[in-house]
């Protein structure tokens, strides 16, 4: 698990696709995957794709950071339908509002962390579906999924202008945080 991304090359005009993949668990500063140079993968995950890259972001385990965040960029923004995304843990947002983590399902509701909630509110593009018992539960067959997925949403990708990818990056991303009423 954690990162496997396949960085741009700049010795041709066409890149590759990115497919980042969010580490799962929360890290801070004096973690194993901090000392580890997670860092690193991270900066190239945000340098811009060069020429007609087109990039995909895969949430899946628990990504909670406001690093986390900050690479959640991408033409595409895909969970694992068991997983959640925050800028911090449930466990950690009820220590803060209820000074108790044992709150933290009560947390995780209000945070509206889910796949679920997450593709309602527009912030990610397509749930996976897992297997029957969760993606740790059979690796194999969730494995065989996600290659399909990546597949699938890489070749609807293809087509498109590097100025095209950016246009709806840049039109997505803007509508994030916008309260309409």
């Amino acid at each position: 698990m954690g990162w496997q991304t396949q960085a741009p090359s700049s010795q041709t005009s066409w890149a590759p696709p990115q497919v980042p993949q969010l580490p799962p668990q929360p890290s801070g500063p004096h973690s194993l995957p901090t000392q580890a140079g997670v860092q690193f993968a991270a900066a190239d995950v945000l340098a811009p794709p060069e020429g007609d890259a087109a990039g995909q972001l895969i949430i899946i385990g628990e990504g909670a950071s406001g690093g986390a965040l900050g690479i959640g960029v991408g033409d595409r923004v895909l969970m694992l339908e068991n997983t959640w995304y925050s800028v911090i843990s449930p466990e950690g947002c009820a220590a803060i509002l209820y000074h108790d983590s044992s709150n933290a399902p009560q947390a995780a509701e209000a945070m509206r962390v889910t796949s679920q909630d997450l593709s309602e509110l527009g912030l990610i593009d397509k749930i996976i579906k897992e297997p029957s018992g969760g993606a740790h539960s059979d690796h194999e067959q969730a494995a065989a999924i996600l290659k399909e997925t990546i597949k699938e949403e890489l070749a609807a990708l293809a087509d498109l202008s590097a100025e095209e990818l950016v246009r709806r990056r840049i039109e997505k991303f803007s509508k994030m945080g916008v309260w309409l009423e």
